[in-house]
């Protein structure tokens, strides 16, 4: 009750401000972090996701990985949808406090130079060097929709001939996203006028969920547009990170629903079992259109189940988030993005050298990538994030 009446005056507190023009959103002191600010698992997240992209691509090149564990090997590009998830979290998490807060929305001008500066100059530096190598070509000479992140998006490009570097059709749905979530927080102000912020969230969640599942489905059994099938068949992922997000919001401003949301995020060894049943229903599906459908929804349920104990309850223990927080698995996720930039290439030059034994292939791809990702994080990433911090908000 206590805690009520002191937010019930500090909300008072604000307003008198605003109206005598003494109050500056940008300079308010930031409340005290709560458990729900501090999220330590979510580097060891990264860490697996890009590592079961890196077996998904690099996989094949084991002849142990091929005889014993194809099956597994050909569904681990749920990874990417674990990186979606991420992402709807944490993109969307700022947007989702202010609405929730009754505060401004975080500026344009702070947020697009630093998702801007996260995504292109590693991307174009490794499409520089990789161009320079031979490796990659660009169909049809659009160099202008490769260097923008737009490939994707202009027909008749073909899934099997996109060119440039092969796994950033990803990068094109996280751009895509970065553009759309503003618009959507802005709409979501809009439509939820004087209604619960909590309750309008929840439901603006449910629409972008629904759509995107929509999109999965005709981009499965239909013929979209090109530009349908970029961003909205992710959304399903997206969105629930989305979810995530306004529940982690709804948790900093009641202490009863951060330990309400603490309670069912903290087994966090049950949610991680669900995930490994559902994986291993994901694994064999048919190659049906409906079963190419249901491997899709398990995909993003997989992906949800191992984040959720990670956002909903990171301060409780338990040997997943320790495993998570271990600092070699933390840096792994720290330089994820290089080594999900280079990973190909790396298997790629290793494999045309028939003298590297097929069995260290796969470790010997993977270290090769996590050295030049620990070189462009050091050398590239990270004095660009600094940069960015430099306009008073954290780069995810």
């Amino acid at each position: 009750m206590a805690w009520e009446v002191s937010e019930a005056m500090n909300r008072i507190r604000k307003v008198w401000l605003w109206k005598h023009g003494a109050f500056v959103p940008e300079m308010e002191t930031a409340p005290e972090p709560t458990q729900s600010d501090r999220f330590p698992g979510l580097d060891g997240l990264r860490a697996l996701a890009v590592t079961a992209v890196f077996l998904y691509h690099g996989g094949l090149l084991s002849p142990e990985l091929r005889a014993h564990a194809l099956s597994v090997v050909f569904h681990l590009d749920t990874g990417v949808q674990i990186f979606f998830v991420l992402s709807g979290f944490l993109i969307y998490r700022p947007f989702a406090l202010a609405h929730l807060s009754d505060r401004p929305r975080p500026s344009i001008r702070e947020y697009a130079p630093r998702r801007f500066l996260r995504i292109y100059p590693a991307y174009w530096f490794a499409l520089g060097v990789l161009v320079l190598f031979g490796s990659i070509d660009f169909p049809q000479g659009r160099v202008w929709s490769y260097l923008t992140l737009t490939q994707t998006y202009f027909p008749p490009l073909s899934w099997q001939r996109l060119g440039g570097i092969s796994v950033a059709w990803s990068l094109a749905v996280e751009v895509s996203f970065y553009l759309f979530v503003p618009l959507w927080a802005f709409t979501q102000r809009k439509l939820a006028g004087r209604r619960s912020a909590f309750a309008a969230e929840l439901v603006g969640v449910g629409v972008v969920v629904a759509a995107g599942i929509v999109a999965l489905w005709a981009s499965i059994f239909g013929h979209p547009p090109a530009a349908l099938e970029v961003l909205p068949p992710a959304l399903p992922a997206l969105g629930l990170g989305m979810l995530l997000s306004v529940l982690n919001a709804r948790a900093q401003r009641d202490r009863r629903w951060e330990a309400r949301l603490a309670r069912i995020g903290r087994p966090a060894g049950g949610w991680w079992i669900a995930a490994a049943v559902l994986f291993a229903v994901q694994c064999n599906q048919d190659s049906s259109s409906q079963g190419k459908m249901r491997e899709q929804l398990l995909r993003v349920l997989v992906a949800l189940f191992l984040v959720v104990p990670a956002v909903l309850a990171p301060g409780a223990g338990g040997v997943v988030r320790r495993a998570l927080a271990w600092p070699a698995v933390a840096f792994i996720g720290t330089v994820s993005y290089g080594i999900y930039l280079w990973h190909t290439f790396v298997g790629g030059e290793l494999y045309e050298h028939g003298w590297i034994p097929r069995d260290l292939l796969v470790v010997l791809a993977y270290s090769g990538s996590v050295a030049i990702a620990t070189a462009s994080w050091y050398l590239l990433e990270r004095p660009i994030m600094r940069l960015a911090r430099r306009r008073r908000a954290p780069v995810h």
